[in-house]
């Protein structure tokens, strides 16, 4: 089995960059690092030379992780938008599912907190302002 991951480049002089602009120097299986431009295998994972990732690892994400994210959608609504919108933005179809269906459920959670709340707020002052005038 191959290793996927790859050791630092240590001489920068050692590995030259191509002329970007030039498509003769531009070899068609030479896959290049986006933020640093240095050649890299395709099977790389990360870049040897910056670090930059170069591919979203597809893992399963577990039962408990999932319950975990829609407990935080319900229960506390403002803060399930953070884990929603951050699986939402990975490759991985099973976590954007996952991301829609929290930010579905931390919407639902927002509304109906803030319809209890404007109820309650408005059955406590019409309480209080029937103390205060006698009836």
């Amino acid at each position: 089995m191959e290793n996927n991951y790859s050791e630092p480049i240590q001489d920068q002089s050692a590995v030259q960059s191509p002329k970007l602009n030039n498509p003769s120097n531009l070899n068609q299986n030479q896959f290049f690092c986006p933020v640093c431009h240095q050649p890299i295998k395709p099977e790389y994972y990360f870049c040897p030379n910056c670090g930059t990732n170069l591919k979203e690892t597809l893992g399963e994400i577990s039962v408990w992780t999932q319950v975990g994210i829609y407990f935080i959608s319900v229960f506390l609504p403002p803060l399930g938008f953070w884990p929603g919108v951050k699986y939402f933005m990975k490759q991985n179809p099973q976590a954007k599912k996952i991301g829609i269906i929290a930010i579905g459920l931390t919407l639902l959670s927002s509304i109906i907190t803030i319809w209890l709340i404007y109820g309650e707020s408005i059955n406590y002052l019409n309480t209080l302002r029937q103390s205060l005038t006698g009836f």
